[in-house]
């Protein structure tokens, strides 16, 4: 017995047998920023600057109540933005936050814009809704996982 649970622990560190990665659940406040995180990323697929500037205010506030002030900081930055390249530059530095803050979070995906080099989340895999690129190329993109 001894030695089945010897080579089990070796295998494992070694990495023979793969143990599935388990979702996660966010925890109040991270699910909050991140449900505010996807109104932003709506109203950008919209070309809606208006919209991105209002939620991104209040994504602001949310990333503060998780103790994430880099999101905080670039979702203050978006809702100053005048423009929409601005603020898209923006996302993207809060969406590199965001996956990591939702990574192994069920019900979140990446998808990735080859065209402008940015990742960003979706709460759906089926369709692609690109906030980098809006209305002009709303499917560029593609699950990354």
């Amino acid at each position: 017995m001894k030695t089945f649970v010897y080579a089990t622990v070796c295998a494992l560190v070694a990495g023979l047998i793969k143990m599935p990665v388990l979702a996660k659940q966010a925890s109040k406040e991270e699910a909050a920023c991140l449900n505010a995180y996807h109104k932003v990323q709506e109203a950008l697929v919209k070309d809606d600057l208006a919209g991105a500037k209002k939620d991104a205010t209040d994504l602001a506030a949310k990333a503060k109540a998780a103790n994430n002030e880099s999101i905080a900081g670039h979702a203050d930055a978006l809702a100053k933005s005048d423009s929409l390249d601005t603020a898209r530059e923006h996302f993207k530095a809060i969406s590199d936050e965001c996956i990591k803050m939702a990574s192994n979070v069920e019900g979140q995906y990446v998808f990735n814009c080859p065209m402008k080099n940015a990742d960003w989340l979706q709460t759906s895999k089926d369709k692609v809704e690109n906030p980098y690129m809006g209305k002009k190329m709303l499917s560029c993109g593609q699950l990354k996982k």
